[in-house]
């Protein structure tokens, strides 16, 4: 299993490739004579791909939330699990 720190700078290394590749479909999508469908599908795959950004980020800031807390505070309150008898 990966520590922290290392899944912490494979998310960011992930979300700037991101960010790099949407500022290249932009460029792409404002400035070649696309039709319309290729325009429509570039623009959806652009919008999937901030959100695919979107969530790689809140993957990193959630791993660097967890890592700072400390060991004896549970990150999420534990479910209620039911007690059956019957077992």
């Amino acid at each position: 299993m990966k520590n922290i720190e290392s899944l912490i700078n494979e998310l960011r290394g992930e979300y700037l490739n991101l960010t790099q590749d949407i500022a290249k479909a932009e460029f792409a999508d404002a400035t070649l004579p696309f039709d319309k469908t290729e325009h429509e599908n570039l623009r959806a795959q652009i919008e999937y791909m901030k959100k695919y950004a979107e969530v790689v980020k809140l993957r990193a800031e959630y791993a660097r939330t967890k890592s700072n807390q400390k060991e004896d505070e549970p990150l999420m309150e534990p479910l209620p699990v039911a007690f059956n008898p019957s077992y």
